[in-house]
């Protein structure tokens, strides 16, 4: 591949993110909360959403980057295990200018772009991680921060429907996973495959998924850069699918071993 890599026309990375195209869309789907320019009263203690819904233009849905710290404009949005209104909530009532760590996305799961974030706030609600639905503009339900987190795991954040083409990716040893999640459009079946190379070396497959009609995520353990020493240094992706995806390149986080008793 090399330097001179081709760079698909229709990528927009997460250092300047894609919009997947929105699945066909359904009869009056139910909507997560959608902001307002000034904090608006909170939602009540059901976590039921304003009634307004969003309109389903992917363009609208603001671009975020890995790493960056984004902010609610509402409060009361929820955060989902995983991207989609039906799906488990992990916790409920945002408060409004909550803080959060983007990791990947925007996934376009019922006519929302959602992202998978983290916890960056110290005020309450606590959790670690989970999905958010991002609204639209003008009026999004989030909004950047112009700051990125110290210390964040997260080397690049891609997201795209269909083929793409990126590169160089900097791993220069084993301690590093992949994180991603992908959904077929048409809501039938898709097929996901991911493989990289070292410059001009051979492309080594590395993620591979037949993806049915809801999302499935995935990670690709540190495991799989051990048992293929050849991917180190600048390393060059290539995707070919037809699902709408999004994935993340992340250090490995220390896994935190129990203290020895005295």
């Amino acid at each position: 591949m090399g330097a001179g890599i081709r760079t698909v026309a229709s990528l927009v990375l997460l250092a300047a993110c894609t919009f997947p195209a929105a699945q066909t869309p359904t009869p009056s789907p139910p909507a997560e909360p959608v902001a307002s320019a000034t904090p608006p009263p909170s939602v009540g203690a059901t976590g039921a959403p304003p009634s307004a819904s969003p309109t389903p233009d992917v363009g609208a849905i603001p671009a975020f980057s890995g790493r960056e710290v984004i902010t609610t404009t509402i409060a009361g949005l929820r955060v989902r295990q995983l991207p989609g209104i039906q799906t488990q909530v992990i916790t409920d009532l945002l408060s409004f200018d909550a803080e959060l760590e983007v990791i990947m996305g925007p996934l376009v799961v019922d006519e929302l772009g959602w992202y998978l974030v983290r916890d960056a706030d110290a005020d309450a609600p606590e959790f670690e991680e989970g999905w958010v639905a991002a609204g639209f503009e003008p009026e999004a339900n989030l909004r950047s921060t112009g700051r990125v987190a110290q210390g964040s795991p997260v080397i690049v954040a891609l997201a795209q429907t269909g083929d793409a083409e990126y590169g160089p990716i900097s791993i220069p040893d084993d301690r590093h996973i992949i994180r991603w999640a992908a959904v077929d459009p048409e809501g039938v079946r898709c097929q996901f495959s991911v493989s990289l190379a070292a410059g001009s070396g051979e492309p080594v497959p590395t993620i591979r998924s037949t993806v049915g009609p809801g999302v499935i995520p995935g990670t690709t353990q540190s495991s799989f850069f051990v048992s293929q020493p050849t991917l180190r240094g600048q390393l060059f992706l290539t995707a070919e699918t037809d699902c709408a995806w999004t994935l993340a390149v992340l250090r490995e986080e220390p896994t935190l071993q129990p203290s020895a008793t005295p």
